[in-house]
């Protein structure tokens, strides 16, 4: 019967770190969203602040994309690391 509870309590500690880092991965994809929509709304407000031209506000919103897209890549390339290291491994 102990048996049993360990792997029971095993399964439900991964379950566990598998649902934070599932939960943890849709609010980064929440945040990731809501800073794309609101942004453009921003960048009016900002620019009358700051007097910035449409030149500069194109660049700020591209400096948002190309982050963004550092991130995936950088993401994705780890991910194949781990992968193919994985692979070797085994």
């Amino acid at each position: 019967m102990h048996g049993l509870t360990a792997d029971t309590d095993n399964d439900m500690s991964q379950f566990t770190k598998t649902s934070n880092t599932i939960a943890l991965c849709s609010m980064a994809n929440f945040i990731n969203a809501a800073d794309r929509v609101i942004m453009p709304i921003a960048i009016i407000q900002m620019s009358a602040q700051f007097k910035w031209e449409l030149r500069a506000q194109g660049w700020i919103l591209s400096a948002f994309s190309i982050g963004y897209i550092c991130t995936m890549v950088g993401t994705i390339n780890r991910l194949l690391i781990f992968i193919f290291i994985g692979y070797m491994l085994v």
